[in-house]
């Protein structure tokens, strides 16, 4: 189940904050590619803006020399919403995130009809580190998901 979830990358507060007006620009830190490590395996993102309105993202997992879980990633403005889209092929479509809020240096994506996770969040750790979860109810118990990452030279 983890390598299904790992990068829908959902919290590392438990915490919503609701009415806060943002744009795509405000979330280039994201931008580059990261990598890390997760029970023996090595995982990754890249994020890379396709226009004023859109990122894309990828993130993976290899072991060994196996890749053992691809994700597609977007984040979109539509009107005055973002939202993450999550792809993962056991899914059979995508997934929205809505954006919901920040603290810090965090930005919060939640879909509370979704099965898990319900939330997605990333943390920028300085320039150089990424801390993202995802968390939410697995048949009515609560889980949580971290990876942690470092900037790619």
């Amino acid at each position: 189940m983890k390598k299904l979830l790992l990068l829908s990358a959902a919290t590392l507060f438990l915490f919503s904050c609701k009415g806060n007006k943002k744009d795509l620009s405000q979330f280039s830190w994201l931008q580059g590619k990261w990598e890390g490590t997760a029970d023996d395996e090595q995982i990754a993102e890249q994020w890379q803006p396709i226009n004023g309105n859109t990122m894309s993202g990828s993130g993976w997992a290899i072991a060994g020399q196996d890749t053992v879980f691809k994700e597609q990633m977007t984040i979109e403005q539509r009107g005055e919403d973002i939202f993450y889209i999550a792809m993962v092929a056991e899914n059979g479509g995508p997934v929205d995130f809505k954006y919901t809020g920040e603290k810090n240096d965090s930005i919060v994506f939640e879909n509370p009809q979704h099965d898990f996770p319900q939330r997605v969040v990333y943390f920028k750790q300085g320039a150089e580190k990424l801390y993202a979860c995802i968390d939410g109810l697995i048949k009515g118990s609560y889980a949580k998901m971290e990876f942690s990452y470092t900037k790619a030279k």
